[in-house]
């Protein structure tokens, strides 16, 4: 009977820490991104779906009805809570019609070059987003960071081994960025 109920919490140990091992594996690709969606509004599910990680992590707390799991599960509900507040919050003032567009794309090598402008909001200025994104199956793409430029317009070349990009406005007109060595598998 012991050794049942051992791997009975030590199953539900397993599960807490494969979903909050998610949780940060996700959020951390939020910010270093190597796979997106064509279609927005799935990368948008997919994020939703993120946030629900921890919750299921907490629950899994509880069902052990053991004194320190509860006791775990009823202290970590309070930061969990005050995280998805503030990743709802940010998503929500982040989103918009005009948050992000493409204002230059140039083709290299089987992948694309993307020059988006996200909207920086009220509080912030705008940015322009240097990304490398190359197809793998149909609707997921593999993407690569590769800079990010104060607000301008920007126009993009390919060379030979990446991409130039210069500025086509604003006291810095003519500014050259780059060039930007790049992979032909956008990590490899």
């Amino acid at each position: 009977m012991e050794t049942a109920e051992r791997r009975k919490v030590a199953g539900a140990l397993i599960r807490v820490a494969l979903l909050l091992g998610g949780t940060v594996l996700f959020f951390w690709q939020l910010r270093h991104p190597a796979i997106r969606f064509a279609w927005a509004p799935l990368n948008d599910a997919a994020f939703l779906a993120a946030l629900l990680l921890p919750w299921l992590a907490l629950v899994q707390c509880f069902v052990l009805q053991r004194w320190w799991s509860i006791l775990m599960a009823a202290l970590g509900a309070l930061p969990v809570l005050i995280f998805t507040f503030l990743a709802l919050l940010g998503a929500m003032f982040a989103s918009g019609p005009s948050a992000v567009d493409i204002t230059a794309e140039v083709a290299w090598h089987g992948s694309a070059i993307r020059l988006y402008r996200i909207g920086g909001g009220a509080t912030a200025s705008d940015i322009v987003l240097v990304r490398q994104e190359m197809s793998i199956l149909p609707g997921v793409k593999l993407v690569r960071n590769i800079d990010h430029l104060d607000d301008g317009s920007f126009e993009a070349a390919p060379t030979s081994d990446g991409v130039e990009v210069w500025r086509m406005s604003g006291e810095q007109r003519g500014f050259h960025h780059g060039p930007y060595r790049l992979k032909r598998f956008v990590y490899f």
